[in-house]
């Protein structure tokens, strides 16, 4: 069954870190630790960091892939679906682990929509690190907050959640048919000669000795 993956995190920079950043080349061979982690995927041309903030957003199909200032830190917000994902898996992690080249601090993470599948890498000087999360942190990650922002209706690892109970059916009414007023549908009665309706109404006009007399 094909998913979608989240991409989200802070990093604190400044824009000078910014500046900096954008022209650092990404080139996941770099990186043996990606290899392990993503033995799947591929090693796609190297490219400044510039440029792939350009590209990548239209790259994972949704059109969600930025680093926006978020007062004194920026959020990282992106959404790939499955096929692009393992495409751009490796890209992707030393897209970020190359933060570390010019000072940048935070933590990013890669969280499988509706699987038990999760990354994170945490750049907090030196060397970046890059690791398969636990299914235990996938679940605390699962409820980021930051999630929303992606999507409202993104949630990782749902059978991990109880399932919501069953809608009860809507009961029948019980209430009476509706009493026309007399003269309603006449129309659609008047070429019924037989109808009963008017015997009744030339009794009930009688003067009331006429309608007892029978009674006697």
């Amino acid at each position: 069954m094909a998913f979608d993956v989240a991409i989200f995190g802070t990093l604190v920079l400044s824009p000078g870190d910014m500046t900096a950043w954008t022209r650092v080349v990404v080139d996941a061979s770099r990186y043996r630790v990606i290899a392990r982690v993503f033995p799947r995927g591929i090693d796609l041309e190297p490219k400044t960091v510039g440029s792939l903030l350009k590209t990548l957003p239209a790259a994972g199909g949704y059109d969600l892939f930025r680093i926006a200032r978020d007062e004194e830190m920026h959020r990282v917000e992106g959404q790939f679906a499955e096929r692009a994902f393992r495409k751009h898996s490796r890209q992707l992690a030393a897209f970020f682990m190359s933060a570390a080249e010019v000072g940048i601090h935070g933590d990013v993470y890669f969280l499988g929509q509706g699987v038990h599948e999760g990354y994170a890498m945490q750049l907090s000087g030196g060397r970046p690190t890059l690791a398969s999360l636990e299914d235990e942190e996938i679940e605390r990650r699962s409820r980021d907050p930051i999630l929303d922002a992606i999507s409202a209706h993104f949630r990782a690892a749902p059978e991990s959640m109880p399932s919501p109970p069953p809608v009860p059916p809507t009961p029948i009414s019980s209430r009476p048919l509706l009493a026309f007023p007399r003269g309603q549908g006449a129309d659609a009665r008047s070429d019924d000669s037989s109808d009963p309706g008017d015997d009744a109404s030339s009794v009930s006009d009688r003067p009331p000795t006429e309608r007892g007399a029978g009674r006697r």
